[in-house]
């Protein structure tokens, strides 16, 4: 979402998230602001950092880290995202 955005926004499109290379590559393991400024850099962007977390409207690394978040929130409860073959669920 946010590439396809900035793409119509600067006439520059840069390649699309891919879950698997992408993912390991700058995300895994970092926390979700270091994530998203590893995964701009990889695309040549640069986002200005929020000075608070209202900003959900902007373009700035908070910003494009909580829209993701709710992303994966609102998959999470529609039941959209598949659990690794043996995971059980908690508490049981």
């Amino acid at each position: 979402m946010f590439l396809d955005d900035w793409g119509r926004s600067t006439s520059t499109f840069p390649e699309p998230f891919d879950a698997e290379r992408d993912y390991l590559a700058h995300v895994d393991g970092k926390l979700r602001d270091d994530g998203v400024r590893d995964f701009l850099r990889a695309r040549g962007i640069t986002a200005p950092e929020a000075a608070t977390e209202t900003l959900v409207g902007t373009w700035s690394v908070q910003a494009i880290g909580m829209r993701k978040q709710a992303q994966v929130e609102r998959a999470l409860s529609a039941g959209g995202i598949e659990p690794y073959p043996g995971v059980r669920p908690l508490g049981a």
